[in-house]
C-alpha cells in the first residue's frame, strides 16, 4: 500500500510536469515572408566554391521552445548568365546556420556546408515578372537548436563557364507576407558579402532594415518547461518520500 502511494505521487508529479510541455510538431518555424515582387541581391556560389554574394537573415528560437531543423530554403530568381540549366545540373546550395555576425565578422558558423538541393519554381515572379522565382530547399537535415539569436544563409551553386557573362541568382524582397515567427528577428538588418573589396573595413555590407529577403526553416518545436514546473516535480517526489518515511512501520524493511 505505502509503495503504491509513493508510485502513485510520483505519476501525478509527472503528469503535471508534462501538462506544461507543447507536443512536438513538424510545421514551419520562421518564414521571413511571400516574395513581394520587388528587388532582389545577388546570392550565389560559383564552382569552385568561392562565395561572390552571400544573404544572410537573422532569426531567434524563442526562450521558451527548441527547434529541431529539417529543411532551409531560400526564394531566388535567375537574374542573368547562360541559363537556369547551369544550376538545375549541379543540384547544390551552400547554406549556414551563424552566431554573433557583424559587418567586420563572419561570425561562428555552427552548421553548414553544400548539398543537394531542390529547385522549384512557386507561382511568383521577380521585380519586373520576367523571371520566375525558384525555391532552392535543402532538406533532410538534422539540426538542434537552443533559444538564442542565429544567422541563415541558402545560396544557389551554379558553374562558371564564361567569367566575361557570369551567371547569376539573387535572393528576392519581402514585404513579409504570411511570415511566421520572430520576423526581423531582433530588428538587425540583413548582411550582405563578402564583399572582398581590398582596404574595405566592411567585411559584410549592412543592407537596409527596408530590404527583407524571403527564406523560410521548417521542423519540430518542443516547449521548455519552465523553472516553476520543475521545482513543482522536486517537491512533489519530496512529499512522496517523505509522506511514506512517516507511515513505514517500524518492522518494515527499507527497501521499498
Amino acid at each position: 500500500m505505502i509503495r503504491r502511494l509513493f508510485r502513485v505521487s510520483v505519476a501525478m508529479a509527472v503528469l503535471c510536469g508534462l501538462g506544461n510541455v507543447t507536443a512536438t510538431h513538424a510545421s514551419t518555424l520562421w518564414y521571413k515572408g511571400d516574395p513581394n515582387g520587388g528587388g532582389a541581391y545577388s546570392n550565389n556560389v560559383p564552382l569552385p566554391l568561392e562565395p561572390r554574394a552571400l544573404i544572410f537573415e537573422d532569426f531567434v528560437v524563442p526562450e521558451d521552445s527548441s527547434w529541431h531543423v529539417s529543411d532551409i530554403w531560400s526564394n531566388n530568381i535567375l537574374s542573368f548568365g547562360s541559363g537556369l540549366g547551369e544550376f538545375l545540373n549541379t543540384n547544390q546550395a551552400n547554406w549556414s546556420i551563424r552566431t554573433n555576425m557583424s559587418e567586420q565578422s563572419e561570425g561562428t558558423v555552427l552548421f553548414g556546408g553544400t548539398d543537394a538541393a531542390s529547385y522549384m519554381t512557386n507561382g511568383y515572379w521577380g521585380p519586373d515578372t520576367t523571371y520566375p522565382v525558384y525555391k532552392v530547399l535543402v532538406s533532410g537535415l538534422s539540426i538542434d537548436l537552443a533559444p538564442g539569436h542565429y544567422w541563415l544563409q541558402v545560396s544557389p551553386v551554379a558553374p562558371e563557364p564564361n567569367p566575361t557573362s557570369p551567371t547569376d541568382m539573387s535572393l528576392v524582397t519581402t514585404l513579409g507576407t504570411n511570415s511566421v515567427g520572430q520576423v526581423p528577428g531582433v530588428d538587425e538588418s540583413p548582411l550582405w558579402g563578402p564583399n572582398g573589396l581590398p582596404g574595405s573595413s566592411e567585411y559584410f555590407r549592412r543592407l537596409s532594415p527596408s530590404n527583407r529577403f524571403s527564406m523560410g526553416i521548417a521542423g519540430t518545436t518542443t516547449a521548455i518547461p519552465e523553472p516553476s514546473t520543475v521545482s513543482l516535480l522536486a517537491v512533489s517526489v519530496a512529499s512522496g518520500l517523505a509522506f511514506v518515511r512517516r507511515k513505514r512501520p517500524s518492522g518494515l524493511n527499507a527497501d521499498l
